[in-house]
């Protein structure tokens, strides 16, 4: 979570030198879509943790003869699946840029 708020500051300063131009470039869409998947990934994962311990707490009542609905937890596993791929998405369109600039 450092490391998504040591971006954030970078592409704040980055706004205000460039102001309206900031939204011209094509890596700064880029950047924004790192960041939000990141604090989206991160508010997805915390609400994955809640739920497994919810059901763990179910289990553990009725010392598993209840019935236990997954298809949220599994739902919410692929949310967080699907947002991982798009933040790897984003670090390898980065990556791309990074290799180009420095050859």
């Amino acid at each position: 979570m450092m490391l998504i708020l040591y971006f954030i500051w970078i592409e704040i300063r980055l706004f205000m030198q460039m102001k309206s131009k900031y939204f011209h470039r094509f890596w700064s869409y880029v950047e924004v879509g790192i960041i939000v998947c990141s604090w989206t990934s991160v508010g997805i994962f915390i609400w994955r943790y809640k739920e497994s311990q919810r059901i763990g707490n179910v289990f553990k009542e009725t010392n598993g003869y209840a019935y236990i609905n997954l298809q949220l937890a599994s739902y919410i596993n692929d949310v967080l699946t699907f947002l991982f791929g798009f933040c790897c998405f984003f670090g390898t369109i980065k990556f791309v840029k990074f290799c180009r600039y420095n050859q």
